[in-house]
């Protein structure tokens, strides 16, 4: 597909209000279906029918916390589905005007974010549509288990 940013950037030359790019980027992600990584590969694996073993053992390798990056996730994938299999996954179509990028986030992405961050920081916190101490108490004890105290 069109990356997001030249579809936007586009409608700003065409005369685009700010309604009419709120539209073009809310069109554009209900049709994108924008992924992590790790979801096109569990896609992937269920659609070749090689059962839900194989996302575990992919998970628990490079999976959401594990501080992998795409390139060693992508070289897992491959040899795991073997080299015939190739899963589409483009980071930068999801990137709007500003720079940032569209994802599917969640507890998960805020851990990592917070991991990062934690060591030039004195307070780190994800923000949520609504209190939840289940999901505060995931976010916390994944952050405190890479930097404790």
């Amino acid at each position: 597909g069109q990356p997001l940013n030249e579809l936007l950037n586009k409608a700003i030359l065409d005369g685009a209000t700010a309604e009419d790019l709120q539209a073009v980027e809310k069109k554009w992600l209900a049709k994108a279906d924008v992924k992590l990584f790790h979801e096109v590969f569990a896609d992937a694996v269920r659609a070749a029918g090689k059962g839900e073993s194989l996302i575990k053992e992919f998970n628990s390798k490079v999976g959401p916390l594990t501080e992998s990056s795409i390139y060693e996730m992508q070289a897992l994938a491959k040899e795991l589905l073997g080299s015939e299999t190739e899963l589409f996954f483009d980071w930068d179509l999801p990137r709007g005007r500003e720079g940032l990028y569209r994802y599917q986030g969640g507890t998960q992405c805020s851990v990592m974010r917070a991991r990062a961050f934690a060591p030039y920081a004195d307070l780190c916190w994800m923000e949520s549509n609504y209190p939840d101490y289940e999901q505060a108490k995931e976010f916390a004890q994944g952050v405190t288990a890479k930097f404790p105290g």
